[in-house]
């Protein structure tokens, strides 16, 4: 739910890659991830995003949704 994406601090890329509607590819994510563009972190071989960029896209993608209204 939407209120459980809000919640979370960090993010599998699977996770990540649901919570946003699957609108960019996992390998997508990853590449980002490892230019720097998606703030994560590396536990062992996971990478975690930060929830705090998942909430920050939906947000503008809300955003950019009701303007086009």
């Amino acid at each position: 739910t939407r209120r459980h994406i809000m919640d979370k601090k960090l993010f599998t890329v699977n996770e990540a890659w649901e919570a946003l509607g699957h609108t960019m590819s996992k390998a997508y994510l990853y590449k980002l991830i490892k230019l720097r563009q998606i703030p994560a972190i590396q536990i062992g071989s996971r990478k975690l995003i930060k929830g705090g960029w998942i909430k920050k896209v939906l947000n503008s993608a809300e955003e950019t949704e009701v303007e086009r209204r």
